[in-house]
């Protein structure tokens, strides 16, 4: 980072006019012809595949986790990269498993020869997939079209519901946080553990049957409503709730919990 702050002062100092500061571009092209698929922090930058493409105005000082498909490939990469500043363009190769940093161009980048389609506008906001298969139990419950705000994510069979996150993390990872929980004796302290793992795990998202193996880790009901009050936003499958409703010791409990998530 300092280097990089060195080598911007260095050609501000070096040029007879002044640049005005802006927010970076990243550039992406493919090798081999991969005609592919962005999606930045789980936001699609774009709809139609291309094998060319530049992100303006992204926000320098930051990581972003870059979520790339392909047109005739079912592989996606899923790559980390961190934005080194403001009035940077970054130049990325995209291979068919992984995306590398080419070369950065420190001031200001021309697009003038660009085709206008490849050169986009950092998107902060999920497109709206509309899912055009109603059912008429659907269509007698609610008239409106659900939306998926992702462009990218996991296709869970038999399942067509409400989606919370895109990418359910391994049963890997699910151990591990077991294997926490069950070195403790306190409901109150395995709580605070799973937030904690949470909020340390990039892009955490879970799905209900990984939550209700994270249940048997608890022994009150209260502390079990506690704890998918917390972790519904992070579910995949949130429409399947009814798979916890066996591991509640009370049945009352579980119709408590539907009133806690308003369901």
């Amino acid at each position: 980072m300092f280097i990089c702050r060195l080598l911007i002062l260095f050609y501000f100092s070096s040029t007879c006019f002044f640049v005005e500061a802006q927010k970076s571009n990243l550039i992406f092209t493919s090798k081999a012809n991969l005609a592919f698929k962005i999606s930045i922090n789980n936001i699609a930058q774009h709809i139609d595949f291309t094998e060319k493409l530049s992100v303006v105005n992204i926000k320098g000082e930051q990581n972003y986790m870059l979520l790339i498909s392909f047109k005739n490939d079912t592989f996606i990469i899923k790559q980390p990269i961190y934005v080194v500043d403001e009035n940077v363009t970054q130049f990325y190769e995209i291979e068919s498993t992984k995306v590398v940093l080419k070369k950065m161009v420190i001031g200001k980048y021309s697009f003038e020869k660009w085709d206008k389609n490849l050169v986009v506008p950092f998107s902060g906001v999920p497109v709206l997939i509309k899912d055009t298969l109603k059912t008429e139990k659907d269509s007698l419950v609610n008239d409106s079209i659900v939306a998926v705000p992702f462009e990218d994510y996991y296709k869970m069979p038999d399942y067509e519901g409400k989606i919370g996150c895109p990418w359910p993390l391994k049963n890997e990872k699910i151990v591990e946080l077991k294997i926490q929980l069950q070195k403790l004796n306190l409901d109150d302290r395995k709580i605070e553990t799973v937030k904690n793992f949470q909020e340390n795990t990039f892009d955490f998202c879970i799905t209900m049957e990984q939550t209700k193996d994270l249940m048997t880790e608890f022994i009150l009901d209260e502390t079990k409503i506690e704890l998918i009050k917390f972790l519904y936003p992070f579910v995949y499958d949130q429409d399947n709730i009814l798979f916890l409703k066996p591991n509640f010791s009370y049945e009352n409990s579980f119709d408590e919990l539907k009133l806690v998530l308003g369901i």
